[in-house]
């Protein structure tokens, strides 16, 4: 992946983290352990609804090579859930916005998402040495 892809990922994906913690902070806050303790709480329902449409548009965002090696998240059901959550509030079930919120917002979710930083981090590094190994080498033949 070229040097901007791997910053723009790295970029969208310490946001995705944040919003992945900001619904554990909800969940915690309330004390909400299942789906329908959520579900029977209006304020933490749209608080967590905003932070799944959060996570729903940085995924979009996110560079397909990305975007494929995710095996916990489901980045485009987190864009279609966003979809759902900002055009059409009314037709998206409670039960569809807690449970992708439990998802996106677990520990092996979490985990995944920071293991893709550090691969980008480090491949982005990879691509700048090789960059000016390649800038120096031209230099020393002219």
């Amino acid at each position: 992946m070229a040097e901007k892809t791997l910053r723009n990922d790295i970029e969208f994906l310490r946001k995705i983290v944040k919003h992945q913690n900001g619904i554990n902070e909800t969940l915690s806050a309330l004390n909400l352990k299942t789906a329908n303790d959520i579900i029977a709480n209006n304020v933490a329902l749209k608080a967590l609804a905003m932070d799944v449409c959060q996570i729903g548009e940085l995924a979009d965002k996110i560079s397909k090579d990305t975007m494929e090696s995710f095996t916990v998240i489901d980045a485009k059901i987190a864009y279609s859930i966003r979809n759902r959550i900002a055009h059409a509030y009314l037709n998206v079930k409670p039960l569809e916005i807690a449970l992708t919120a439990m998802q996106l917002g677990s520990s092996a979710s979490i985990e995944e998402v920071k293991e893709r930083i550090k691969f980008c981090v480090a491949s982005c590094r990879k691509v700048k040495e090789a960059t000016e190994e390649e800038k120096c080498s031209t230099q020393e033949q002219k």
